[in-house]
């Protein structure tokens, strides 16, 4: 067993063997792994304790994955915060990634889960955030980046200029979706603004960015105005340290 860090997961599964295999699994790993056996104990559980990431099965009795995943989004509206979820199903069928993402997690992985597939998708979604709390200045964690690009500097220089062309046409976007009351339009674009922040691991513009593709796809656009500036702001912080940093 490795040595145990900070990350404490969420796993959501009703399944006896599936609960089994994922505990040993993440436990190796040296997570700290708390289960539920359905999304009415992921609510309460959550009421309860801080998580890192939830790890959660689509079909569960009393509640399903998405249910449970719907209402901690509705709740985040309120809080501003935003905790990962990723879906773990074993229906891999065309479309099914895209409903869960639609639904408001963030990745999607198949059953029987591939153990490296899986401990991937936990270390990109919570590696900048084990390392933040020495850079809580920094918009995004330049390690993790470097290392999702595997140490190539040249390929990190060449996605940091895409990124600083690109988010402005999509932030040009977002603003005319909101004037137009556009709501498919504001969440096409907040959605692929989201994608481009994910791979910078900078949480304060992914947060700002998932909360307007969730109002787009709600179709609740007045409550849009406040967080697009939000947006704008750390998109801003976020290029001026990219930018330092190449």
């Amino acid at each position: 067993m490795k040595e145990k860090n900070n990350i404490k997961i969420l796993l959501a599964e009703d399944n006896l063997v599936n609960q089994k295999v994922a505990y040993n699994l993440l436990t190796e790993e040296g997570y700290d792994i708390v289960i539920a056996n359905n999304g009415h104990e992921v609510l309460d559980l959550l009421k309860k304790d801080k998580f890192d990431l939830i790890l959660m099965d689509i079909q569960m009795p009393e509640m399903s994955g998405m249910e449970a995943t719907q209402a901690i989004r509705q709740e985040e509206q309120e809080t501003g915060k935003h905790i990962p979820i990723i879906a773990v199903t074993a229906h891999a069928m065309k479309g099914d990634r895209e409903k869960c993402l639609d639904a408001g997690m963030d990745d999607y992985i198949s059953k029987p889960v591939n153990p490296r597939q899986l401990y991937d998708v936990i270390k990109n979604f919570n590696q900048g955030n084990a390392k933040q709390s020495a850079t809580q200045t920094q918009s995004y964690d330049h390690a993790s980046v470097m290392e999702r690009v595997g140490g190539d500097e040249t390929l990190m220089r060449e996605i940091v200029q895409i990124f600083v062309e690109e988010s402005p046409l999509l932030l040009h976007e977002i603003e005319g979706a909101i004037h137009e009351k556009d709501s498919h339009k504001l969440e096409r674009s907040a959605h692929s603004l989201k994608g481009s922040v994910s791979n910078f691991s900078a949480k304060k513009a992914y947060d700002a960015a998932y909360q307007l593709e969730k109002i787009g796809h709600e179709g609740d656009i007045e409550t849009a105005e406040e967080i697009y500036k939000n947006l704008e702001k750390e998109i801003k912080v976020l290029t001026e340290e990219l930018c330092s940093h190449i």
